[in-house]
């Protein structure tokens, strides 16, 4: 259910596009957009994860984690490799080299030019409230000028409150899953409406997200 939801809203988000996938820890957040990308709707695609390689050795130790699939590379790797961005069935992970926050906004900054280049494909910014606010003016520049290019963006983090706020603001589409804390409910309520922060605060871990789309009442 969590899948088929949020692959009929991807299905319908065109370039130019920006989600946010938020949640408490646990709550499926990952999960649900790589069930998504199982049903073909993130198309050629880059996920921007600082804990890529990590999970990976995680999972080869038998933790449950769920890793990203398709290959893992380095910045500096895809800058001098670009020709990997031209795959019809594109599928990167790229790690960011520090988890200082301001090294990996400047990573995330130097990716979405090459992404822009490129054109045509999903982004993925896993834990995106770590390094958000070390590269606004590339999340903006993605935001506000994606379907020039062909892009669509998918913010994956916790509360839509931990995202700077300029992207907050050209949010096409929030998929929540369940919230902890009433600061999060209250930053929900300013986005995107009163209506929608009741369906969200009526989630418990393991329901499936409440969707809101712009235009929805707020």
């Amino acid at each position: 259910m969590h899948a088929a939801a949020l692959a009929l809203m991807l299905a319908n988000l065109g370039p130019g596009s920006v989600v946010a996938v938020i949640g408490m820890p646990g709550t499926g957040k990952t999960r649900a957009v790589q069930a998504a990308e199982s049903r073909g709707e993130l198309g050629r695609r880059i996920v921007f994860d600082p804990y890529g390689a990590r999970d990976r050795t995680l999972a080869r130790q038998g933790d449950k984690v769920t890793p990203w699939p398709g290959q893992l590379v380095t910045l500096r790797q895809l800058a001098t490799n670009v020709h990997l961005l031209r795959a019809g069935n594109l599928r990167l992970v790229v790690a960011p080299s520090s988890l200082d926050p301001e090294k990996m906004g400047a990573e995330f900054a130097d990716l979405a030019e090459l992404a822009w280049a490129q054109g045509r494909l999903t982004v993925v910014a896993e834990e995106a409230a770590l390094y958000g606010r070390a590269c606004v003016p590339a999340i903006l520049r993605v935001a506000s000028g994606g379907r020039h290019a062909g892009l669509r963006l998918v913010l994956v983090c916790q509360s839509i409150g931990r995202l700077p706020i300029d992207a907050r603001r050209h949010l096409t589409a929030v998929v929540a899953h369940a919230q902890g804390e009433p600061q999060d409910l209250d930053d929900i309520r300013r986005r995107c409406g009163a209506d929608f922060t009741t369906r969200v605060q009526a989630l418990r871990v393991g329901d499936a997200p409440a969707i809101w789309r712009i235009g929805d009442s707020q």
